[in-house]
């Protein structure tokens, strides 16, 4: 039997997932494997990058399973990796093959650039990944490389196709819209959805400490832009507390389109995230300052009753909502690995 099956064998109890003091249900753990990316992305980071991590600072492949054990232990039924780029990490599919065996029942994703999936993508969904999420943000090559700061765009969407070869049910496409950099794209990018039957997701940017204003796209001019040349028809997203995230289809298209709201509809009330940095912070929101450190725990041998007792204590930190102010989203992303 294959990790990609065995998982499917215990049932999810999402009702028996702890709910933080607000009542949500907190049953989604983003872990992030890495703070170094192979692109350098002009909303994320300086074209240098920045200082990075020593190795040893970040958690090993056998800490990151015993978190992801405690999450499943707690009944989360959502875990996804990031970074960073989680597939710069050596031996990527042997973590998440581990990090399977660890969360039978769950749901397994990742989110990529997109470079490496082409060479990736068998052993990905082999290991008994579920889903996978592709930033990208413009189908045009040099405009590809001013907003990565890098060529690679026959490469991402190369990795598309052999994701949808791969066998994967679902494959996504996050694009982040900003006014004046890549608005007049929005059709284009839906169109993805007729060439393939993936999903693309439209993100609506927050607001960044240091950004012009006008750099804000809403999620109603979004989806008037791909109305136009796809008339859409509004759908109930899989989870009723993807508040933020509208969901539509079209008879044009052989995916779904998808427009998170994040700015112009908080998503907060519904938030079911924890997320773990590659340094071993676990924290209830990407803009949170108060968080609970496991690696130290984790060096010192903690026990399994113990580690769950600190996840427990990590959603009883999680705010509220995220703060209104403007906020540098390159340096809460660096700092937590995506």
């Amino acid at each position: 039997m294959t990790a990609r099956d065995a998982h499917a064998l215990l049932p999810v109890d999402a009702a028996a997932a702890k709910a933080d003091r607000f009542g949500r249900r907190i049953d989604y753990l983003r872990i992030a494997i890495t703070d170094r990316c192979s692109l350098r992305c002009v909303y994320c980071m300086p074209e240098a990058g920045v200082p990075l991590r020593p190795r040893g600072e970040l958690l090993s492949f056998e800490e990151l399973w015993q978190v992801a054990a405690s999450a499943r232990r707690l009944r989360f039924a959502k875990f996804r990796v990031t970074g960073g780029e989680p597939l710069e990490v050596k031996d990527v599919v042997g973590l998440v093959t581990g990090l399977r065996q660890r969360t039978v029942g769950a749901t397994l994703a990742i989110t990529t650039n997109g470079l490496r999936l082409a060479e990736l993508a068998d052993g990905l969904r082999q290991a008994g990944v579920d889903l996978v999420n592709v930033s990208l943000d413009t189908l045009r090559p040099e405009r590809y490389a001013q907003i990565t700061r890098r060529d690679g765009l026959a490469r991402v969407l190369a990795g598309l196709d052999r994701a949808l070869q791969a066998g994967f049910p679902r494959v996504k496409v996050n694009a982040v819209i900003i006014k004046g950099v890549n608005d007049d794209e929005v059709a284009d990018l839906a169109g993805l959805a007729k060439a393939r039957p993936i999903d693309v997701r439209f993100i609506e940017r927050l607001p960044l400490a240091g950004a012009v204003e006008r750099g804000f796209v809403g999620a109603d001019l979004i989806r008037k832009r791909i109305d136009a040349v796809y008339p859409l028809e509004a759908v109930a997203p899989d989870d009723p507390r993807q508040a933020a995230q509208q969901m539509f289809a079209s008879a044009a298209l052989q995916g779904q389109i998808g427009i998170v709201a994040a700015r112009s509809n908080k998503f907060c009330a519904c938030c079911n995230r924890l997320r773990l940095t590659p340094m071993g912070e676990l924290k209830g929101c990407l803009l949170q300052k108060g968080t609970i450190d496991l690696r130290p725990a984790l060096r010192a041998g903690i026990s399994d009753a113990a580690l769950d007792d600190l996840f427990c204590q990590a959603i009883g930190l999680k705010p509220k909502e995220y703060p209104e102010e403007t906020f540098d989203l390159g340096a809460s992303m660096r700092s937590v690995g995506g």
